[in-house]
């Protein structure tokens, strides 16, 4: 009787496969999200193998929106990274495509937008073995 949001990611690399399938409800969306684990190459000093991350934003009414993305870390100039950008529907935020971000970079990330939104951060283990993939729920501001 509501409206529902569902992002699958699947993957196979090297033999094995990820599925994670997560449910988000309308209602849960808000105008800003917080993601409180997001990666780029870190642990491996770079070249896009160490862990990394992804955000799967989706707008609730599965219209257009604009956003503002900050990168948080008290390591980077000014204690962040911020732009803007528009979107229609849904867009995938990809760390290790990031330019402003430095390799290595650990820390957060805020999205915040002129209509509601819901997030997915993923955090992806690279090279390294045991669980490649988790996978949590943006938290969004009340």
């Amino acid at each position: 009787d509501q409206p529902v949001g569902v992002i699958v990611s699947r993957a196979s690399n090297r033999g094995d496969t990820y599925v994670s399938y997560r449910g988000l409800r309308a209602d849960s969306a808000g105008q800003q999200v917080y993601l409180p684990l997001v990666n780029k190459n870190s642990a491996t000093g770079g070249s896009r193998t160490g862990w990394s991350s992804w955000v799967r934003v989706m707008v609730a009414d599965g219209g257009a929106a604009n956003l503002r993305i900050r990168y948080i870390d008290p390591s980077l100039p000014g204690g962040e990274v911020a732009y803007s950008t528009s979107m229609y529907r849904t867009n995938t935020f990809i760390t290790p495509w990031e330019q402003g971000l430095p390799d290595g970079f650990v820390g957060s990330m805020v999205i915040e937008s002129d209509r509601p939104i819901v997030a997915l951060g993923n955090v992806t283990a690279g090279p390294f073995p045991g669980d490649s993939d988790l996978m949590y729920e943006g938290v969004v501001a009340q």
